[in-house]
């Protein structure tokens, strides 16, 4: 009893007050002991006993409904909780968890309002209810702080999401746009070779619009900005220039250089048709007798893309004419470099035949990149 009545003494609540009111407290109060994680009462139950902690730990939880429970606040030695629902015949309006191994004051509504119908008691229970009540209208207005805060720093995320939603289509429909563009382009370098369809041992050129198309597949499916490893179309379209010519690969040894270059889609088709071209030049007028034959593509990538084709035929002394009639083929590359592509063209043939094709890289709008 008198270990008891020195830990009533030590509860702020019941300090001022003489010990024949802490005796009956004592008297009346039972101890209580509980396991962290222990559920002492939860939200909605009926109120029947004010508790004091003596040791330990209590966290207030308040359901908010939509499974969202807030913590309202941890309570410790001295404090006490559930005096609201005595008070004021409620149910329980938040659910207290045991933190830690608690050792809790139990006074159960009956003798709660027996002991405070004294005027000492009454008085200091009233004063220490105006102190918790103040103590507790400022965590509320501190918690609700915390959900403005809260509230604010979702809106400007979600503004900033919607923005940045807004920039994506915008890029999206520039995306489309350039896309187009260098559609219209593609049409245009397919339109120019359309004019050498029949151009005298360059094979038919069917196998350049299955590799058109195959690319025109491959770039709608890219991610953007949409680009092409020219290492792999180059392979495709030299592959596909030796099924069409009936040349074996151990016949012509084909070697091609172009690492890390990637090209947009106009530039890319532009590349393959004139590699086309110039290989299959190659290919068939530049071998003849038992000659160890080797064709070499190399492509360099800067603000500007160089595609140089060699090989180590005959050559001639002094290089062609580039016409429509007497090379057609020439002809047509020179016209897509000069006019459609803005870039310069230069042929050498001696001791094997060399083309150098330069010219400006495609700009997409800066929105597109």
């Amino acid at each position: 009893m008198s270990d008891l009545l020195h830990q009533i003494r030590r509860i702020p609540v019941f300090g001022p007050l003489p010990d024949k009111y802490l005796e009956e407290i004592a008297r009346s109060a039972r101890r209580i002991l509980v396991d962290a994680g222990d559920i002492i009462f939860s939200q909605g139950t009926q109120g029947e006993t004010l508790y004091f902690i003596l040791d330990g730990a209590v966290a207030i939880w308040k359901d908010q409904g939509d499974n969202e429970t807030d913590l309202l606040a941890v309570y410790g030695p001295g404090q006490m909780f559930g005096e609201l629902a005595l008070i004021d015949d409620v149910v329980r309006s938040a659910t207290v968890v045991a933190r830690e191994p608690c050792e809790l004051l139990g006074i159960e509504k009956n003798d709660f309002q027996r002991i405070t119908s004294g005027d000492a008691v009454s008085r200091t229970f009233m004063k220490s209810l105006s102190l918790m009540v103040r103590d507790r209208t400022e965590l509320f207005t501190q918690i609700l702080k915390q959900h403005k805060r809260r509230l604010n720093r979702v809106g400007s995320e979600l503004a900033d999401a919607r923005e940045e939603l807004a920039v994506r289509a915008a890029r999206r429909n520039n995306g489309r746009r350039e896309l187009l563009w260098q559609t219209a382009g593609v049409m245009e370098l397919l339109r120019i070779m359309s004019a050498v369809d029949h151009s005298p041992g360059a094979g038919p050129r069917r196998d350049i619009i299955r590799d058109i198309a195959w690319l025109s597949r491959r770039m709608a499916d890219a991610p953007e900005p949409r680009r092409m490893e020219m290492s792999d179309l180059l392979n495709r379209v030299t592959g596909n220039l030796f099924r069409s010519l009936d040349i074996h690969r151990t016949q012509v040894r084909v070697e091609i250089n172009a690492p890390g270059v990637r090209l947009m889609y106009r530039d890319a088709a532009a590349v393959a048709l004139i590699a086309r071209e110039l290989t299959a030049n190659a290919l068939v007028h530049a071998f003849s007798g038992e000659r160890s034959a080797r064709v070499q593509l190399e492509m360099e990538q800067n603000d500007e893309i160089l595609l140089r084709i060699s090989d180590n035929g005959g050559g001639c002394d002094p290089p062609p004419e580039i016409s429509p009639s007497k090379t057609p083929g020439l002809h047509a590359v020179s016209q897509i470099v000069l006019e459609l592509l803005g870039g310069s063209f230069a042929i050498e043939s001696d001791g094997g035949f060399q083309a150098t094709v330069r010219f400006p890289a495609w700009k997409p709008s800066t929105d597109f990149i």
